[in-house]
């Protein structure tokens, strides 16, 4: 709220904004690609806490495909973890005799 505005004014402002957004949303809109499109960000903000993922957030920030489809997203994890478990040094990382992997140097 800013200094010295009425509430009306306060509310009439976030409807103008709100109309806004809706206005570029890409149509059709619903409540599952909102709720597809909120998956893939918390899947990719999961990732860039991970130093090893770096890469790949950048990557899939950068593609050409859409974040919002989770079945092109765990797709493309899926083949980051072959890859990953097919040469773990290349990511940082080594696998323990569990099979496990973790960080190059972690125990």
């Amino acid at each position: 709220m800013q200094e010295g505005e009425q509430l009306a004014s306060l509310a009439s402002r976030i409807e103008d904004a709100v109309r806004r957004i809706k206005q570029r949303r890409p149509t059709p809109f619903d409540i599952t690609n909102l709720d597809n499109e909120l998956t893939c960000m918390a899947i990719v903000r999961a990732l860039s806490e991970d130093p090893s993922c770096a890469t790949l957030v950048s990557t899939l920030l950068h593609s050409d495909n859409k974040l919002s489809d989770v079945a092109v997203l765990r797709n493309n994890l899926v083949l980051e973890d072959i890859s990953r478990n097919t040469n773990p040094a290349m990511y940082g990382l080594q696998k323990t005799s569990e099979g496990v992997l973790l960080a190059a140097g972690a125990s």
